[in-house]
């Protein structure tokens, strides 16, 4: 903006003729609202939705391990019942 007001445009009608593209209309931007502000928070990626992207794959990961970690102990323990019943078996018939 010109520090003189007698160099400022009058009216923002007048603003867009002495422009480099006078043909194309000034559009503001307006925030999205409803179902389109997701899709334009997607569509721009910030430094808070990769942030947010990459702490629902850390919590996928860590979810994973759990999974997997507690099958394994499962596994183990079933192992484990399934020795102690035999063993058992075989002290029965033998005495």
């Amino acid at each position: 903006m010109a520090r003189d007001p007698n160099e400022r445009y009058r009216t923002a009608r007048r603003w867009p003729t002495t422009r480099a593209l006078p043909d194309r209309p000034i559009v503001a931007w307006r925030t999205p609202t409803g179902g389109a502000a997701p899709a334009a928070i997607l569509a721009a990626p910030s430094t808070c939705s990769v942030a947010g992207a990459a702490a629902l794959v850390l919590v996928a990961v860590v979810v994973l391990a759990a999974f997997l970690e507690t099958d394994r102990g499962r596994r183990f323990a079933e192992q484990k019942e399934g020795e102690a019943v035999e063993a058992l078996a075989a002290r029965r018939r033998a005495g």
